[in-house]
């Protein structure tokens, strides 16, 4: 899988509400994100000065992904 250029930034919303948007933010590459929160003006805003792709929703981490994925073989 190639590589994004570095200066590239994406949003890749997990959840939204009236007064929440949940969201990961990544540079340059979108498998390696810190999640945030802001309202939603906020976000938008954000999303300008970065000038961040938005990503489709389900490609991050999920919360449990530190549970297997599968059931050990006994």
């Amino acid at each position: 899988m190639p590589l994004s250029p570095p200066e590239r930034r994406y949003v890749r919303v997990v959840e939204r509400d009236e007064r929440w948007v949940e969201f990961e933010f990544s540079i340059g590459d979108p498998a390696i994100f810190v999640e945030l929160v802001m309202a939603p003006a906020q976000f938008r805003q954000f999303c300008i000065d970065q000038a961040a792709e938005q990503l489709p929703p389900g490609g991050g981490l999920q919360r449990d992904s530190h549970a297997p994925s599968h059931q050990p073989s006994h």
